[in-house]
């Protein structure tokens, strides 16, 4: 399961089931995330993992 940001209500067939989605947060099952992001009826909301700055040089330890 994954975040994602509902960008446009629309009609989808989740699991073979007809659902519709208005704008807001949806936690949806990772390959149908992928599929309405890449349609781009929605965005990806960064977890705080993603979000962590990369090292700088020096700081490889």
């Amino acid at each position: 399961m994954r975040g994602i940001q509902i960008l446009t209500g629309f009609t989808g067939y989740p699991n073979g089931k007809k659902r519709a989605f208005s704008p807001g947060v949806e936690h949806l099952a990772d390959d149908y995330a992928d599929l309405v992001v890449a349609k781009g009826l929605a965005k990806e909301i960064p977890t705080k993992a993603a979000a962590k700055p990369l090292a700088k040089d020096g700081d490889d330890k």
